[in-house]
């Protein structure tokens, strides 16, 4: 699901990069995303559902998804800002 996500947002990643504020904004925001969907994780442990485990688990790993694809895009853009050769 990581992967997909990536995939599935990737084309996207420039224009959430500027809805968000800019480079900076996009950076933080998704890297509390990520920490978050990371964090939620362990709180799977108290679910006893199984659909609803399956259901959070791959909507958590679409999240990171999203969010590493807004980290790339934004780390590239800031170190081709700083080096441009």
């Amino acid at each position: 699901m990581y992967s997909i996500g990536i995939v599935i947002f990737s084309p996207f990643a420039g224009q959430m990069n500027a809805k968000l504020g800019g480079k900076r904004n996009a950076l933080q925001i998704s890297v509390l995303v990520l920490g978050i969907s990371i964090v939620s994780f362990g709180f799977l442990a108290f679910v006893k559902n199984k659909n609803a485990i399956l259901t959070l688990a791959l909507g958590n790993r679409l999240l990171q998804g999203l969010s590493a694809t807004l980290i790339y895009t934004t780390i590239y853009s800031i170190g081709l800002s700083y080096y441009p050769e």
